[in-house]
């Protein structure tokens, strides 16, 4: 509940205030764990783990070099692959990136978000309205403590 409260949450308002401008934002979902770390992580990805898959040195730095199969390297890999696609192209001109599945923006009228891991394993799939009861709900617990818009 913090986790969404914190981060998914305050995602999600960013994007509506990108598409009150009528500008596109892209939002993502990270939960992919090594597959060696599934046992130790059960409940998937925790802040900050998409990093090293981000800038693709998992093999490269301790203690993830340790543990890193060939599986996590690949997907690794993919994910950097949509980050440089991400830095190269993505304008209110140019609103779909490329990758292992298309990463549409998202714009006035459309909530979308790249799901990157699927339930701790290699996968991407585009989501409409990821979480959106619990967005909704979060964003009016949030609003009587912090201003949002």
């Amino acid at each position: 509940m913090c986790r969404d409260m914190a981060f998914t949450t305050l995602g999600y308002v960013v994007m509506q205030a990108q598409q009150r401008l009528n500008q596109p934002c892209w939002r993502y979902w990270f939960d992919y764990v090594a597959e060696a770390e599934h046992d130790t992580y059960p409940h998937g990805a925790w802040h900050g783990n998409e990093v090293p898959y981000v800038f693709d040195t998992l093999g490269h730095i301790p203690p993830s070099c340790d543990y890193a199969s060939p599986r996590d390297l690949a997907f690794a890999a993919q994910v950097a692959d949509y980050w440089v696609n991400f830095a190269r192209h993505a304008s209110a001109e140019h609103t779909i990136l490329t990758g292992p599945v298309r990463w549409p923006a998202s714009v006035r009228g459309r909530d979308r978000l790249l799901r990157i891991g699927l339930h701790k394993h290699a996968g991407f799939r585009v989501e409409n309205r990821f979480m959106r009861a619990r967005l909704a709900l979060f964003k009016r617990v949030m609003k009587h403590h912090v201003n949002l818009d």
